[in-house]
């Protein structure tokens, strides 16, 4: 047994760089399928956290959409017509921009957002936050024409709490407004039809 110890001992002192490899080599790839492994669970926990990031943000922001829609009211030079906004969201919603066109056959007129008051702040279950849209009247010959036009509205707001406004959220709506009579002064007869929104 003394000699096998012996033999054992001498033969780990003439070969000690090989098994020094060996082992160093054993190691590297030990280490290298941890890294692996851990860099897969890193990973997974990261995306894991986005998802819950992502719901909870959808959860906890502002959520506006048109509920609704008015007569057009006549005023000098411009008609306007009356979009009712609805906030469903858990949180006020601050409106950076507020656009629209008119579409009369292959025509667009943007209208600039100037040229009307929109609103600042919409609140939860607030109902009775609106926009008025001027139609001038310039345009209203040519709508008869067509007897009708679309209208496209899109709005892009934001969380009042969101200070540096890190989270825009737009909401975008194509109505088509049809003439109940063509020969008609007003545009109260008209028919709104929404026909997409996102």
């Amino acid at each position: 047994m003394k000699n096998k110890i012996i033999l054992t001992w001498n033969w780990l002192k003439e070969n000690n760089g090989q098994l020094m490899f060996i082992t160093t080599f054993v190691l590297v790839v030990i280490t290298f399928i941890y890294v692996l492994y851990t860099k897969d669970l890193v990973e997974t926990a990261q995306k894991q956290l986005q998802l819950q990031l992502s719901q909870y943000q959808f959860d906890n922001r502002p959520s506006v959409f048109i509920s609704g829609w008015g007569e057009f009211q006549k005023f000098k030079d411009i008609k306007t017509i009356r979009f009712t906004l609805k906030n469903v969201g858990k949180l006020p919603a601050k409106f950076s921009t507020i656009q629209y066109k008119i579409i009369v056959g292959d025509k667009t007129y943007d209208i600039d957002s100037k040229d009307f008051s929109k609103p600042t702040v919409i609140f939860p279950s607030q109902e009775n936050m609106h926009i008025d849209l001027p139609v001038p009247l310039i345009l209203m010959p040519i709508i008869k024409n067509n007897l009708g036009f679309n209208i496209t509205l899109r709005m892009t707001y934001y969380s009042i709490n969101d200070i540096k406004k890190g989270n825009q959220f737009s909401y975008s709506v194509k109505y088509l407004l049809l003439m109940n009579n063509p020969n008609s002064e007003t545009i109260d007869e008209y028919i709104l039809q929404e026909i997409d929104a996102k």
